[in-house]
């Protein structure tokens, strides 16, 4: 079944990664993090002191599965918007520190990037393709 095949640490839950992916199979589209995290606040059951934070449990993603049909336009509904469609904003749409998506057509993301490890960063040291000028 999908999740078995999905849950690739075998923890019994469907992380984040794990899950978009699932979505991914199952509706043949690719979801943003925002809307991952949507269907995990909508769905996860939320039981901190057993289930690691982010996560659905089989039973959660059941769930999911059966109370949204795939085929239709309620996957719309699974976060600020339609899954049929892409998520991506720029950082200057970010309040400070806060992550953001960039969906990037090429092959190759066109940028080099650095870890600064003190304050546990990866951070774009060289943007490569004139492209990304400005985007990143």
């Amino acid at each position: 079944d999908v999740f078995n095949r999905f849950d690739t640490d075998l923890n019994g839950y469907l992380d984040t990664f794990e899950l978009a992916d699932a979505v991914n199979e199952l509706t043949g589209q690719v979801i943003s993090t925002g809307q991952t995290m949507h269907l995990v606040e909508k769905y996860d059951l939320a039981h901190p002191e057993r289930d690691p934070p982010n996560s659905l449990t089989e039973a959660e993603f059941a769930d999911m599965v059966r109370t949204i049909d795939c085929d239709s336009d309620s996957w719309g509904n699974a976060g600020s918007s339609s899954l049929k469609g892409e998520l991506a904003t720029t950082g200057a749409d970010q309040p400070n520190g806060t992550p953001y998506e960039v969906v990037f057509e090429q092959t190759t993301l066109g940028f080099r990037v650095r870890t600064d490890t003190e304050r546990g960063l990866v951070v774009v040291n060289q943007v490569t393709d004139p492209l990304n000028l400005g985007v990143i």
